[in-house]
């Protein structure tokens, strides 16, 4: 469903769309720390840096989640779905437009 294998080494991810990788972006980023990595959440309308564009401002890996795949899941069904995908996560950051569901 998420387009990727289960990452074991990643502690703490950033959720978001990402679309522009700006400052803000940026220190999100930040707060992962060495063993983080970024949750995209692609959709159709990320026009300024569309999909792997968007490694070209983070050296953390990225994970990409169709959000048509997950538009539809309540908040714990999402929780279950990341440690699932990261059973190692012990901290996500998100900024403050972000909702679970």
């Amino acid at each position: 469903m998420s387009g990727f294998t289960v990452s074991s080494t990643v502690e703490a991810v950033a959720i978001g769309n990402f679309d522009g990788m700006h400052r803000g972006h940026q220190a999100l980023f930040e707060q992962v720390g060495p063993n983080g990595g970024i949750v995209v959440i692609e959709h159709y309308r990320a026009t300024l840096t569309p999909h792997v564009y968007r490694t070209r401002f983070t050296d953390l890996p990225l994970f990409f989640y169709d959000f048509d795949r997950i538009c539809d899941m309540n908040p714990d069904v999402f929780l279950e779905k990341l440690r699932f995908d990261f059973p190692s996560l012990r901290r996500i950051v998100v900024g403050e437009d972000f909702l679970f569901g």
